[in-house]
């Protein structure tokens, strides 16, 4: 996957693209479990948001970013970029924390909506430090 191709993903997933949402978008799915206050589950959602953010992180950072001279780096971020993953997290804490306040939602998918915002969130801070060269691998590590 190329960047233009991953970004649009996150856009998608941000709710901030001009295609219109799927139940494949992690926003949109948000949207869904409020309204129906019936859970699906988003650490799939999640881990295609890694997956772009994979591609996001060479990028920026190099094939190898751990190996690579910070002056080979990224001096800038793409505000479209910037805009989706903070999209992303500001409203996956903010459904998470709804989620965990309503009635009604097992543990188990709450915590699986703390996870997958987790994971985003990690993934997202793993890209911006530039030494990751796997950020799926990264983000279970830091998760288990």
């Amino acid at each position: 996957m190329d960047y233009p191709t991953s970004l649009e993903k996150l856009l998608r997933h941000a709710g901030l693209s001009k295609q219109k949402p799927s139940a494949e978008d992690f926003q949109y799915v948000l949207y869904l479990i409020s309204d129906k206050k019936a859970f699906r589950p988003v650490q799939p959602l999640a881990d295609d948001v890694l997956v772009a953010l994979e591609t996001v992180n060479q990028h920026l950072n190099g094939e190898k970013p751990a190996d690579a001279d910070d002056a080979s780096k990224a001096a800038a971020l793409d505000r479209p970029l910037v805009y989706a993953l903070n999209s992303l997290l500001t409203t996956g804490r903010k459904y998470a924390a709804w989620m965990a306040a309503e009635s009604g939602f097992a543990p188990a998918d709450v915590a699986e909506m703390q996870r997958a915002v987790q994971a985003i969130e990690l993934g997202w801070n793993f890209v911006l430090a530039g030494d990751s060269n796997s950020i799926r691998k990264d983000v279970e590590t830091w998760l288990d």
